[in-house]
């Protein structure tokens, strides 16, 4: 395992739950009384829609907090795949078997698909957390045609052992 660092994270998450009270009821004057009765609502009643912020600090080292990243993204290296969307099974559209920064696969990638002018490469950070980029159509449709797929090379080298 690499070296790690500890970290406290802070996050806040959107939730909602639909809910009756009754007709002359005041949310605003109850205020108080009503944050303290959303924790009696049931999880299954709860919706969470999705992180609003998120704060860290970098703390003294516990060495038995969770791992929640084994290895830095952007300097792991990976092999690549591009892989027709309708046919996910069949021979690679292309490949790129050398490992190489993700970054670099990317700029590579986003070349290769973008050079008929049809088609982008969606870099968002869902697409990064599964190293799956779908290529779109830029004829308006947003139809994916085809996954760049990044596997981390069998041996996890870092930028710097390359260098």
């Amino acid at each position: 395992m690499s070296e790690m660092k500890t970290l406290v994270l802070q996050w806040a998450e959107l939730r909602s739950a639909t809910v009756q009270v009754a007709a002359t009821y005041a949310p605003v004057s109850n205020l108080a009384e009503l944050t303290l009765l959303v924790g009696q609502l049931d999880s299954e009643d709860v919706t969470t829609d999705k992180v609003t912020s998120l704060t860290w600090v970098d703390v003294s080292a516990k060495p038995d907090a969770p791992v929640l990243v084994e290895i830095d993204p952007e300097r792991a290296v990976y092999c690549a795949q591009l892989i027709d969307a309708a046919n996910p099974h069949a021979e690679p559209i292309q490949e790129w078997p050398t490992p190489q920064l993700a970054s670099e696969l990317r700029a590579i990638v986003r070349e290769y698909v973008g050079d008929a002018g049809y088609h982008t490469l969606i870099d968002n950070a869902d697409a990064r957390n599964n190293n799956r980029y779908p290529v779109v159509s830029t004829d308006g449709s947003g139809h994916i045609t085809a996954y760049l797929i990044l596997t981390q090379a069998p041996d996890p080298l870092t930028a710097e052992a390359r260098s």
